[in-house]
């Protein structure tokens, strides 16, 4: 059981690095889009 606890903390942290540049990226994406 630690083991699981372990991997879904672990998981939750990539979550929580990756989520954020994701949603600046999409922003990126709109903005960009929005000049053209």
């Amino acid at each position: 059981m630690p083991r699981n606890v372990l991997l879904l903390l672990s998981r939750l942290l990539l979550a929580a690095l990756f989520v954020p540049s994701g949603f600046q990226a999409l922003s990126d994406i709109a903005g960009t889009a929005g000049y053209f």
